[in-house]
């Protein structure tokens, strides 16, 4: 779950600002970590479930993607928006498209539009929604499922789902990088940064 009211606005576009007077290989090595950030939550060995609240933006998208079960309060939204600002969905795309499927993420992708948890269930973003104030409670529903089933029994079980997940390459991991981090490092990013945060 995110800290505070939001579940995750997306990267610190401060932070963004000045990695992209970086060298072209430290933008790299971090997108690579933000990759590796995600297949990290997504191999853990239990059930993961997303608590979301509040905003979900850009790379939030994908912490939701890699976790087995999400579940949002009705107030939640949600936005690929790194358009927006002058990035692309690079790595996020590798776990994102998996979980919404091709179709969905050219529509969202493109036009980073905002868009509710009833949109997010139809695509397949999150699996359940209920009023906020109910939202602990779903969670805690879905947590007493899981463990009254035999824990070894559950472990070995994400092992084989992990065999079936779609497919996804080395190479994704190395070209979405690449794509993040020369995007980022561009004039469009530079301004989108500026112009996001002169509008706060």
């Amino acid at each position: 779950e995110g800290e505070g009211k939001h579940f995750c606005a997306g990267g610190d576009l401060r932070w963004m600002r000045e990695m992209a007077k970086a060298e072209y290989s430290e933008n790299y090595k971090d997108a690579l970590l933000l990759f590796d950030t995600y297949k990290a939550v997504e191999n853990i060995p239990v059930p993961t479930i997303a608590k979301i609240r509040g905003a979900v933006r850009g790379g939030g998208l994908g912490f939701v993607s890699v976790c087995d079960i999400a579940i949002a309060g009705k107030s939640s939204s949600f936005s690929f928006s790194e358009v927006k600002i002058g990035l692309v969905p690079s790595v996020v795309s590798s776990f994102a498209i998996r979980r919404i499927g091709y179709q969905n993420a050219r529509r969202f992708f493109l036009t980073a539009e905002v868009f509710d948890v009833y949109k997010a269930k139809e695509i397949g973003l999150i699996d359940e929604f209920v009023e906020d104030d109910e939202l602990e409670g779903k969670v805690r529903e879905f947590v007493n499922l899981i463990l009254s089933n035999k824990p070894l029994a559950v472990r070995r079980t994400k092992e084989l789902l992990r065999l079936y997940r779609p497919y996804l390459s080395e190479n994704f991991r190395e070209l979405t990088a690449h794509i993040l981090a020369s995007t980022r490092m561009g004039r469009e990013a530079l301004e989108g940064f500026e112009e996001f945060l002169k509008g706060k």
